[in-house]
């Protein structure tokens, strides 16, 4: 499931290393990414106000990754949501995937949550 990009070993690397307390945030909009584009499905404040909060607790001293759902094509772009992607050496975005390979809203979620818990203790308990 982990897909790294070259670039991001670095990161990876020092996030991995790291001794500082780990938080876990959990978005659960349709497009979550570093650099929020205003006016998609699912993309807005709260998105801004999860990459403000990771960015304010990193500076406390901890490292943060964000699990949002994945699995599909961004609607604009068309790349994959997928893997993981690192902001920096404290904050990392990763992508669920379940059995859909479409965007979901956010208020039809909710069928998807057992999938998604399923990846996510997956990817815990081998990362």
């Amino acid at each position: 499931m982990e897909q790294i990009q070259p670039k991001n070993k670095i990161f990876r690397q020092a996030f991995k290393s790291s001794n500082r307390p780990h938080i876990l945030m959990v978005s659960n909009h349709g497009v979550h990414e570093w650099h929020v584009v205003p006016g998609l499905p699912d993309t807005g404040g709260q998105n801004v106000y999860v990459n403000q909060f990771s960015a304010a607790l990193t500076h406390f001293g901890y490292r943060i990754t964000i699990a949002n759902r994945g699995g599909y094509p961004h609607p604009v772009t068309g790349k994959w949501q997928r893997g993981l992607h690192y902001l920096d050496e404290y904050q990392r975005l990763l992508y669920l995937e379940d059995s859909l390979n479409e965007f979901i809203r956010k208020e039809d979620m909710h069928g998807q949550i057992p999938a998604l818990v399923r990846a996510l203790e997956n990817f815990f308990e081998t990362d």
